[in-house]
């Protein structure tokens, strides 16, 4: 068994009970049960910072590698470190989902869906989803798919900046 295989069904098992919780909300959402959970929204919204920064440090530790602009002296950390970071990356990436489907069935209000911060929240979680869905249903070794996957990813970032702003 492989020393990360615990974590990865870890991870994967905290993603599936956080989007089964995120799905109940959407269903009392819909229903037309709104309940305004106020600080748990933003703390839904914080682990998805730090779900998103997980993923984009390999998008930069690869790309720094790639431009030989990691010095000598720390590159075997830098591969170590990206090594891990690839490993984790698709448990990661899942559980990043289950947290932006909670984070929305604990923020969103029908009752006003055009205010601004939510606005900004639609264009990153379009760009996230269509982000996973392309690295996901598409072979991730073709080279065009990484590109929209990245692109995307990248996309997912800017409005998240104006969101969280």
């Amino acid at each position: 068994m492989k020393k990360g295989k615990p974590v990865s069904v870890t991870l994967y098992s905290l993603a599936g009970i956080i989007a089964i919780v995120a799905v109940v909300l959407f269903t009392n959402l819909f229903a037309g049960r709104y309940i305004d959970f106020g600080d748990l929204g933003e703390f839904t919204g914080t682990a998805l910072a730090v779900t998103m920064g997980f993923e984009m440090m390999l998008l930069v530790a690869t790309w720094l590698l790639k431009h030989k602009l990691v010095p000598d002296q720390i590159k075997t950390y830098f591969v170590a470190i990206t090594k891990i970071i690839r490993q984790f990356h698709y448990p990661m990436g899942a559980l990043g989902i289950s947290v932006l489907l909670l984070h929305l069935g604990l923020t969103i209000d029908l009752n006003n869906p055009w205010q601004g911060e939510l606005v900004t929240g639609y264009f990153t979680s379009a760009a996230i989803l269509m982000s996973a869905l392309a690295g996901l249903l598409f072979r991730p070794k073709r080279k065009k798919v990484r590109l929209a996957h990245i692109i995307l990813a990248i996309l997912a970032v800017l409005p998240f900046l104006l969101h969280i702003a």
